[in-house]
């Protein structure tokens, strides 16, 4: 399995991108979220909470694409997911997230055509 992985930066917000690939049916509990997954369509999932939001996205091979929004200050409510620990008092409060699931959705499947573009030109 092949793992990709990036984080951007915008303003003290944080977006992380990743793709893989599974090969067997799969259940997203592991991936860090705030609120239940919900179907948006037949290759699409989405969890919106305040401080984070989650959009993945499907190939029919497998090949997975997240982008999780996070916002400013609450990467630390997450980060140690599944046990997730309080963050320190001294700590900025939270912010909520600015992407919406739109806005997510459409760098998810940027991503996703990417990666299998990539492997089909051996990239």
């Amino acid at each position: 399995m092949t793992h990709r992985y990036a984080l951007f930066e915008a303003g003290e917000d944080e977006i992380v991108v990743s793709a893989w690939r599974v090969e067997s049916a799969a259940n997203p509990f592991w991936v860090a979220n705030e609120q239940p997954f919900t179907v948006v369509d037949d290759e699409t999932l989405a969890s919106v909470g305040v401080h984070l939001s989650v959009v993945l996205v499907v190939a029919p091979d497998g090949t997975t694409a997240r982008v999780s929004a996070y916002g400013a200050h609450a990467r630390d409510l997450f980060a140690g997911w599944p046990t997730t620990v309080a963050p320190y008092p001294s700590a900025p409060a939270a912010q909520p997230a600015q992407y919406t699931t739109d806005q997510l959705t459409l760098v998810a499947n940027a991503v996703l055509t990417y990666v299998l573009d990539s492997r089909l030109s051996g990239s």
